[in-house]
């Protein structure tokens, strides 16, 4: 049957999409095709299914679950119905556009780290040595203006590394999505039979 799409979908496409798919309302736009040249009348009968996204062929995947009408008298019929979307280029599910947001958090990530890195850079040596005509004499105290220094490039590293791990932990917890926009023409594809009491 012909279809389209009432509602977008942003297709996950984390590894439990499958198992948790966003849901996709279809409405049914022509007659219904069945064996030996049979149509049935389904216009305007609304499908739901069931969408999530694959990332290696950038294509969002609908399982139908119910099919709805309201008959002219009055009465509803509401079936649960197993099939699968084809999209306009008449393969199983729907081209779309990837949508990623883990460079940026990554970018920054990077920047962050790269800022650390001249927090330490900032920073003097430990330890200072002073030369005395051949004899050799290590302080461990630290000029002042040293010592705010090293102060600042501690805080500094230590401040971009927070920023560096923070960015990395929403870079994890981000994934990619396959955007479907509304009102594209789909054909739903039964894959069992179903009766409807018309």
């Amino acid at each position: 049957m012909k279809a389209t799409l009432l509602n977008g979908i942003d297709a996950p496409t984390k590894g439990s999409a499958r198992g948790e798919p966003y849901p996709v309302l279809m409405t049914v736009t022509d007659l219904t095709f069945l064996p030996n040249r049979y149509r049935a009348d389904l216009k305007e009968c609304l499908v739901i299914g069931a969408g999530y996204g694959v990332l290696s062929d950038e294509r969002a995947y609908i399982r139908m679950e119910t099919l709805s009408c309201v008959r002219k008298d009055g009465q509803v019929i509401d079936v649960g119905l197993k099939g699968h979307v084809v999209g306009e280029d008449g393969k199983l599910g729907m081209r779309g556009r990837m949508v990623s947001k883990q460079g940026q958090q990554i970018a920054m990530a990077a920047l962050a780290g790269t800022l650390s890195s001249f927090g330490q850079a900032l920073r003097p040596s430990d330890r200072i040595t002073i030369d005395l005509g051949g004899d050799t004499i290590d302080r461990d105290e630290v000029p002042f203006g040293e010592g705010l220094r090293d102060v600042a490039g501690r805080g500094i590293g230590s401040a971009m590394n927070k920023v560096a791990e923070y960015y990395l932990k929403r870079a994890d917890e981000m994934y990619p999505i396959i955007e479907i926009d509304a009102g594209r023409q789909v054909e739903i594809i039964v894959l069992k039979g179903q009766e409807l009491k018309i």
